[in-house]
């Protein structure tokens, strides 16, 4: 029985002792050099720690450009040493070191840290949004990495990656508007909780040639632009939005419309128009229920109507709080008719204190004079139908439709 032990332990055994069978040069020569090849795979990964902190370092030290290059070494590095690591087998010939882990911990760093820090070194962000932002995108980054089910077998992504190192230089380079900025970053972090299916650029096999082509003119677009920062040449700048536009059709294809079934989600009332004006809704109430509880909390106490049996104050920040859980709910896709019809409820109930501004003559978020009030009343049914519609709440079109309140 000992002798079957030690056989069947035998594989195991060998590659445990290769480091010292390497050491004492009793292992084949090839087979050296494959290990020596396994344990430079692993630092080339390590490299990234440290390009990482160059990239900080430059971003603190106000050397932008500087900082926005090393964020496109440390992007390289990410996409060549996963298929440097699969040709060499590294889990065969250096399994002391688990490349995976070692991955993710560079990949937090340089796509979510560092990214998060230029953001806010810039001001990219209204003043008191950015530990709100940051916080969020460290959060539900935080949860994306731990999750246990990250790719598909066919190596698409559940959930949007926490790519932040692409995001955040693109929304700089282009100038995005802070409001737009908030309303982004919201919804993206909100992706990353999701089973949306975003592509391994370079992994997915469907339509790789052509991925790798949009890959390569975005990094060499976002270079041109990164090393003559902030003066790069305008005529580039379009350019920035062809890979986004691409992933996000990609996904929708990956999502909807091939093997529809994974993701439980009908395509008959889950289309991607509906799911993207579900999650745009969702992260304009947060956005929104967000201003109740800090910026904007004053305005919003000046449309509470005169009637309401609570002191305004309360009023902002309860409907604060219910906008903020509305919001999330909406992303998560869950429940979707009933979200949707609490939702429609809910702006139907605030409905009374855009008409006391109208009536009253208050001035508030730019809407000072009669005709601006008037023409915002028309807009409070627009919202009522968006949540309903995007939501697959309306119309119930079939029997099968209407007793799907759970999906």
């Amino acid at each position: 029985m000992n002798h079957l032990l030690v056989f069947a332990l035998l594989p195991d055994l060998k590659i445990r002792l290769k480091p010292v069978a390497l050491l004492f040069g009793i292992m084949r020569l090839t087979e050296r050099r494959l290990v020596v090849a396994g344990f430079s795979v692993h630092a080339f990964t390590a490299l990234g720690a440290i390009t990482g902190l160059l990239a900080l370092a430059a971003i603190l030290d106000g050397r932008i450009r500087e900082g926005l290059i090393w964020l496109i070494v440390c992007q390289l590095l990410d996409g060549f040493d996963g298929p440097i690591a699969r040709k060499l087998d590294v889990k065969t010939y250096a399994p002391q070191i688990n490349g995976h882990t070692l991955d993710l911990v560079i990949d937090y760093a340089t796509c979510v840290v560092v990214p998060v820090v230029l953001m806010i070194e810039l001001q990219m962000l209204p003043p008191g949004w950015d530990i709100v932002i940051a916080s969020l995108i460290f959060f539900t980054s935080a949860l994306w990495f731990a999750r246990s089910d990250q790719e598909t077998e066919d190596f698409w992504f559940n959930g949007f990656p926490a790519s932040w190192n692409l995001v955040i230089p693109t929304m700089l380079i282009l100038e995005i508007n802070s409001s737009w900025v908030i309303i982004s970053s919201i919804v993206i972090c909100l992706l990353q909780l999701t089973n949306l299916k975003f592509p391994h650029l370079i992994k997915v096999k469907t339509l790789r040639p052509l991925t790798l082509s949009v890959a390569a003119v975005y990094f060499l677009a976002m270079t041109a632009l990164s090393l003559e920062y902030p003066t790069g040449p305008d005529a580039l700048k379009p350019i920035l939005l062809i890979a986004p536009i691409y992933i996000i059709s990609l996904m929708i294809w990956r999502t909807f419309v091939a093997n529809k079934g994974e993701t439980g989600l009908e395509a008959s009332n889950m289309s991607a128009v509906r799911i993207a004006l579900q999650l745009l809704l969702g992260a304009v109430l947060i956005y929104t229920g967000i201003t109740h509880l800090s910026t904007s909390r004053l305005e919003f106490q000046a449309q509470v109507p005169s009637w309401v049996p609570f002191s305004a104050d309360f009023v902002v920040l309860a409907s604060g709080v219910v906008e903020i859980c509305l919001g999330v709910a909406l992303a998560s896709l869950q429940y979707r008719r009933f979200v949707g019809f609490a939702t429609a409820l809910f702006f139907i109930a605030i409905f009374p204190g855009n008409i006391s501004q109208y009536v009253n003559g208050i001035d508030a978020f730019g809407l000072d004079t009669d005709q601006a009030r008037l023409i915002r009343l028309f807009f409070q049914p627009l919202l009522v139908i968006w949540a309903l519609w995007a939501t697959a709440a309306w119309p119930l079109r079939a029997k099968k439709e209407q007793g799907e309140l759970h999906e």
